[in-house]
């Protein structure tokens, strides 16, 4: 039955995320003090706020305009299909009415309203799907929460309250699991109707076995119930990215990505940094080639209203999912990736969403033949030319950028050729490498550290079919790390081989590009590492490595690939 469940989510595959609480109502900002670039929700950490004095905050949270109703038809309007809200965060702070702790907003003052009981019946009534986002780790409130281990930047004193329970030896989790967690999860799970999805989060001091019997705590109560990664200790029924880390390779297993409005999940008044509607949808679009569920968040003002311009870009996305929505829902990620968009597909059906300024898209290694190509736009069928040269299957058609297109095959969608040349340009991802012959395992990412598979980089190798002889630039494509110093990337030596001279670079920040533009975006560097020739259309094979292990001093780095472009 879980795997119809995830079938399902995938099929949905756009959602919205709502961090509210008492945090939102203080906007960043305390005593006269802000947060700075640092999230709003995270404010009682980083500022180092009292129990006390947040507790007195908290008796002045009155959300009277916290609109149930409101917020899911905004997310149906918007194409989303379910809904994720923030039922306790890492303050501690329940938004329903628990019989096992008090300090709710039911229980703590006189407002006397449960927002997760209001938004569940609302979501009911529109046929909306309902997730739950638990902090099943940290809780500032609780002396007994996790999290003491370390802190989590230079920025944040420690993972866990340490301003008002300084002393870590006397503190014992499983008193907070068993007495506030497992209660409030049963509560979440038996009290709200079907949960289509529990998310849980920062999975620090919790054990393999409590995050076993948490899962098998929802299992038991919701059997339907999904259950993400976050969890911990490598359970979970999907999983999740790191915030606002977009895949870069297709990825097989199911996938969601939680990404921001703007810059903070929780309110910050002062952050204006939003994105429009159309870099939403470009991400949609993006995620959706990539098999990854897109999440994302609003932080409601303290007041529960919606700031205008969350309600603006929400509603700016409406138009397009009415025309485009074939493309997205119930479709799976596309294995090739083009130089002039993204594609998804279903059954026999290839979704070619062309990105804005492209007048031909270029669609190359498909198998089989083409019916028809048709426009969503005004469901017009498109002339195309289909030929087969270098033993590749080939296919254009004229587009008009921003707009999707129905290809139409014989069979179900498949590329015979993978990686292929799709216009100029060959991209290998990690995911599509072998390791010794076998496939490597890795989709988003080579992450590579003291504990991970591919500390040398020695044995990464790919085949690959070009379409267009002539000189090829290999561009490296990594991480751009806070730490990435010029010494850093200069002790990182690439070497790329392929039937020729090897080349050998450095890593260096010939280029960059943002991958999502928030706070936690993943900003990639591009490294030149200088030009293939390829004498002839065909198959070839590139093996990457490092010749030797990097220095010890360098711990970790990301490799997303190496993309080939014709010069």
């Amino acid at each position: 039955m879980k795997e119809q469940k995830i079938s399902e989510f995938l099929d949905r595959r756009f959602g919205m995320f709502i961090h509210f609480g008492v945090y939102s109502m203080l906007g960043g900002c305390y005593n006269g003090k802000t947060v700075g670039d640092e999230l709003g929700e995270w404010i009682m950490n980083l500022l180092q706020i009292p129990v006390a004095e947040y507790e007195k905050v908290a008796a002045q949270f009155h959300p009277d305009h916290f609109d149930a109703e409101e917020i899911v038809l905004l997310a149906k309007r918007a194409g989303m299909r379910y809904i994720v809200i923030t039922t306790k965060h890492h303050d501690g702070f329940a938004l329903f009415r628990s019989g096992v702790d008090h300090y709710n907003i039911y229980d703590w003052n006189e407002y006397h309203r449960d927002l997760v009981g209001e938004l569940a019946t609302a979501c009911q009534k529109h046929d909306m799907k309902l997730g739950f986002y638990y902090s099943q780790a940290l809780d500032w409130h609780e002396r007994h929460a996790g999290g003491w281990d370390k802190p989590p930047s230079a920025t944040r004193v420690s993972w866990a309250n340490v301003w008002d329970f300084p002393d870590n030896a006397s503190k014992n989790f499983s008193i907070y699991f068993e007495k506030k967690v497992k209660p409030q999860v049963r509560e979440l799970l038996t009290n709200y109707g079907e949960v289509f999805l529990m998310w849980f989060d920062t999975p620090r001091t919790i054990s393999e076995a409590q995050s076993q019997e948490l899962y098998e705590l929802v299992s038991e109560l919701q059997p339907n119930c999904l259950i993400n990664s976050r969890i911990g200790n490598g359970k979970g029924d999907y999983a999740s990215t790191e915030d606002n880390q977009i895949p870069l390779s297709v990825c097989p297993f199911p996938v969601e990505c939680p990404v921001t409005l703007n810059d903070t999940w929780g309110y910050k008044s002062y952050d204006h940094n939003w994105k429009s509607s159309g870099e939403i949808l470009e991400l949609l679009k993006k995620l959706a080639s990539k098999n990854v569920n897109f999440l994302l968040n609003i932080g409601p003002m303290g007041n529960g209203s919606l700031s205008p311009e969350t309600s603006d870009i929400l509603s700016g996305l409406g138009d397009w999912m009415e025309h485009y929505q074939p493309a997205i829902y119930n479709t799976r990620g596309c294995p090739a990736g083009f130089p002039w968009g993204y594609a998804t597909m279903r059954d026999n059906m290839l979704y070619l969403l062309v990105s804005e300024g492209w007048e031909q898209a270029e669609c190359n290694g498909l198998a089989g033949t083409i019916k028809r190509v048709i426009s969503l736009a005004d469901n017009a069928e498109i002339p195309f030319r289909q030929w087969q040269e270098g033993g590749v299957n080939r296919l254009t058609f004229p587009t008009v950028g921003g707009q999707v297109y129905a290809v139409e095959l014989d069979r179900a969608v498949s590329f015979v050729d993978n990686p292929v040349q799709q216009g100029d340009i060959i991209l290998l991802e990690p995911g599509y490498a072998k390791i010794d012959g076998k496939p490597a395992d890795r989709t988003d990412s080579a992450r590579f550290d003291e504990g991970g598979a591919y500390l040398t980089l020695d044995a990464l190798e790919w085949e690959f079919t070009v379409t267009q002889a002539g000189e090829y630039q290999a561009e490296l494509i990594t991480g751009a790390l806070s730490d990435m110093t010029e010494e850093y990337r200069n002790n990182c030596h690439i070497e790329l081989e392929c039937g020729g001279p090897t080349l050998v670079s450095n890593l260096k920040k010939d280029e960059s590009y943002l991958e999502s533009k928030t706070a936690h975006g993943n900003t990639k560097i591009v490294t030149h590492a200088g030009a293939f020739h390829f004498a002839k259309p065909g198959r070839y094979r590139l093996k990457v490595g490092n010749g030797e292990p990097f220095p010890k001093e360098i711990t970790y780095f990301f490799f997303y690939g190496i993309r080939l472009v014709r010069l």
